[in-house]
């Protein structure tokens, strides 16, 4: 397969014949290997066999269990804004996933929309960490695709799942889309189904139902995204009016949603006569996710973690 279309065209049975399905037989085995690889090194961290570094200041990581756009940019910019208007002051920790020549298109988003905040990318999430609070001065860090890298001890795990594609068909990396098993999805503090307006009420309950079953009494969220304003290719936005109920083109999208989630979301959109979007704010579908968010956003920055650079900590 030459795109990451194709691929995804092959894994989820959309391509059919014997060479599809001969090359969906080759992979399964491969997920195999690649599910036990995952399971030991989670045993391994749950033992405290592989350290587990506490940073000093609170931690809040943003992360899924797919691979692929659930929507995490949107959701660091948006927990960012909070924080800073709690009097926190926030830095972004990525992995920089394709930022060898430079920012890639996450941070450079990021860049323009949080010009404020410092966004460090560094393979080495402790260290990144550790560059965030003793040269930008930050005091609380957002951890950017977090999920799976557990040698940073985070304070709160909120796991993304897109509700157009959950359980990334079914099967681990690389005959699915999986990054880990669903048993997974209990580590998190909190889950936030993206994109839940591109399901019928029915289907969004019974996925709640199933995600309960999987990850346990946990907080479940929606977020979904909505139109706000038009956007010009020269940076200028007009009101939504302006559409007149007949827009079906999508001229402006990279900045509301992610490229990786273009498709999904275009068919959710062309469902509604406007077609741009920034996420809106969280709603509550669960018990109440505050108990854990609202501890670092309304509480204020300083109470109850240790001013130091990172240091091993336990599992």
């Amino acid at each position: 397969m030459s795109t990451e279309a194709d691929y995804k065209r092959l894994i989820s049975g959309e391509l059919r014949g014997l060479l599809p399905a001969a090359a969906r037989a080759c992979l399964r085995p491969l997920s195999w290997v690649y599910r036990a690889a995952v399971s030991v090194r989670n045993r391994a961290y749950e033992l405290g066999l592989l350290p587990c570094y506490q940073a000093g200041v609170p931690v809040i990581s943003v992360g899924n269990i797919t691979a692929g756009g659930t929507g995490k940019t949107p959701m660091v910019e948006y927990l960012c804004r909070r924080l800073c208007t709690a009097g926190w002051r926030p830095a972004i920790v990525s992995r920089g996933y394709g930022a060898r020549a430079g920012p890639n298109d996450e941070a450079l988003l990021l860049a323009a929309n949080l010009p404020a905040v410092p966004h460090v990318q560094e393979p080495d999430r402790v260290a990144g960490a550790r560059e965030a609070i003793e040269r930008h001065g930050c005091d609380i860090i957002v951890l950017d695709d977090g999920f799976q890298h557990r040698r940073l001890r985070r304070d709160l795990d909120l796991v993304l799942i897109d509700c157009t594609n959950p359980f990334g068909y079914g099967y681990l990396l690389p005959r699915g889309l999986l990054r880990e098993p669903l048993a997974g999805l209990r580590r998190a503090d909190a889950i936030v189904l993206t994109r839940a307006e591109c399901l019928p009420p029915a289907d969004l309950d019974q996925l709640r139902r199933q995600l309960e079953r999987l990850a346990g009494n946990k907080p479940l969220l929606t977020a979904s995204h909505r139109p706000r304003q038009l956007w010009r290719t020269d940076g200028s936005t007009e009101p939504l009016r302006r559409l007149g109920g007949q827009c079906r083109r999508f001229l402006w999208y990279r900045q509301s949603c992610g490229v990786p989630a273009y498709a999904p979301a275009a068919r959710c959109y062309r469902r509604r006569d406007a077609n741009l979007s920034r996420p809106s704010p969280l709603q509550r579908s669960g018990p109440a996710v505050a108990a854990d968010l609202g501890r670092f956003v309304e509480r204020g920055p300083g109470a109850d973690h240790a001013k130091g650079p990172c240091q091993a900590a336990g599992p």
